[in-house]
């Protein structure tokens, strides 16, 4: 059967919650279904920060509303690692791109970077990439959940990913930010006219409008594109949308205003 013709259950996996829809059938799929589950245990220390969402994924995944259809993960910016790759043209293929892609890893955060899954995600000839990193056993244990369940495991994509695929039609233009704020983390990119510039993430508190401003005031002076990106597109993964604590950038929540050609995507229910 296509997979158009089977309903997808969607999960945006956090430390701190599962966000769940599930999409109809068809070309336009329709939302059928979406819930938000704590994660109420975050885990023992020493362990990694996704093996309690993990848990509560396995048991919400056997309730009667998300057993079926096929399954589609999008994963926190809390469990990845992003690295803006310039492009090479002696790199012949996609295995010495991501070659490529774990030497600059490796050396940005050392041996535990041997343990990563890496992904490319490459938008046009001659035009910078973005590595994606994340633990394999993470990957290993989603795999481990859809097996048992006798479900098909579709696709696991990082959120940053999903969102600037959500938002790519605003982003063949000017520079502008990309901004994806949840729970304790941001991650910011820089994208100009379809090409990646830079990306950046950090931990964040309460007062992350703040955190943000001063993010952006500080890349004006690192990032020569950045002197001339006004405009912030912002995610706030359920969470209220407030202001930037500054005039000098226009903000477009998108939360109020999704792009009219936006696929079937979990962030239609938590922007």
């Amino acid at each position: 059967m296509s997979p158009l013709w089977r309903e997808q259950v969607q999960v945006l996996v956090t430390p701190a919650s599962l966000t769940l829809v599930r999409f109809g059938r068809g070309l336009r799929p329709a939302v059928i279904g979406s819930a938000t589950v704590p994660v109420s245990d975050r885990g023992a220390k020493g362990m990694p920060n996704w093996t309690s969402a993990l848990v509560a994924l396995a048991q919400v995944l056997t309730a009667e509303e998300w057993r079926h259809g096929d399954l589609s993960i999008v994963l926190s910016n809390h469990f990845m690692r992003y690295q803006v790759v310039p492009w090479r043209d002696e790199l012949r293929d996609e295995s010495e791109l991501i070659g490529y892609v774990r030497q600059l890893m490796s050396g940005a955060y050392g041996r535990r970077s041997a343990d990563w899954s890496v992904e490319i995600s490459i938008d046009g000839v001659g035009q910078p990439c973005v590595g994606s990193a994340v633990d394999i056993q993470l990957i290993h244990e989603l795999q481990a959940i859809a097996a048992h369940q006798g479900r098909r495991l579709v696709s696991v994509r990082p959120l940053l990913m999903e969102a600037f695929n959500w938002a790519k039609a605003w982003l063949k233009t000017a520079c502008q930010w990309l901004v994806i704020v949840e729970d304790g983390m941001m991650c910011a990119a820089l994208v100009g006219h379809g090409r990646w510039v830079v990306v950046r993430t950090c931990r964040t508190g309460s007062d992350w409008p703040a955190e943000l401003v001063a993010m952006l005031e500080r890349e004006q002076f690192l990032v020569d594109e950045a002197e001339s990106a006004q405009t912030v597109l912002l995610h706030v993964v359920n969470g209220e949308s407030m202001e930037l604590p500054a005039n000098q950038w226009t903000v477009r929540h998108l939360r109020a205003d999704q792009p009219s050609k936006a696929s079937a995507s979990v962030l239609s229910c938590v922007l």
